[in-house]
């Protein structure tokens, strides 16, 4: 049975502890979704694909330590297709006549909005961002399939704070501990 952490047409994760490696108790499988706006967000649309919920406590510790440094008026001001494209270029693009050190410099800068860890599978195809004020939050993604950009609008913190709940509940259910990271 699917455990909920928030609200579907707001923010929430839903997420299914299928299996914790016997032998060394290290690898977690189960099925996971992230929801925004009433949009599923998973690898082909779908909840019923296992994969390798181990990567959540390994990856989203990362993200959460940018919590409340997701500020930019710029950004928060714009459409959300060219917010999207602005910060997707920044970090994946290459931008002819650029130095490795300009480049380098975006994608730190930018680095802080993307909220879809690389390398876990539920997000294959998938690229999301953030961007937050005092207020309020946008979550903007894109499926490389479809190239549609979506949008959610939540509460300042609330994505974080449905991240590390998800978190806490995997860890009770499953024996293990988040990476800890150095903000």
């Amino acid at each position: 049975m699917s455990t909920l952490i928030g609200q579907r047409e707001r923010i929430a994760v839903e997420f299914e502890l299928k299996e914790v490696e016997p032998e060394l108790r290290k690898w977690l499988y189960g099925t996971m979704s992230l929801w925004a706006g009433g949009h599923r967000i998973s690898r082909h649309g779908r909840h019923d694909e296992v994969c390798t919920l181990t990567v959540a406590l390994t990856s989203y510790p990362g993200i959460l330590r940018d919590a409340g440094n997701r500020s930019d008026p710029r950004l928060m001001a714009m459409p959300a297709a060219e917010a999207f494209e602005v910060m997707h270029e920044a970090i994946y693009g290459d931008e002819p006549g650029s130095t490795y050190q300009q480049t380098v410099e975006l994608s730190r800068h930018f680095g802080r909005f993307e909220v879809f860890p690389n390398g876990f599978e539920v997000f294959d195809g998938h690229h999301g961002f953030l961007i937050e004020d005092r207020l309020a939050g946008r979550l903007i993604w894109r499926a490389t399939a479809d190239k549609v950009v979506h949008e959610a609008r939540i509460g300042a913190g609330e994505f974080d704070r449905v991240i590390d709940r998800f978190l806490t509940e995997l860890e009770k259910t499953s024996g293990q501990t988040r990476v800890k990271i150095d903000r």
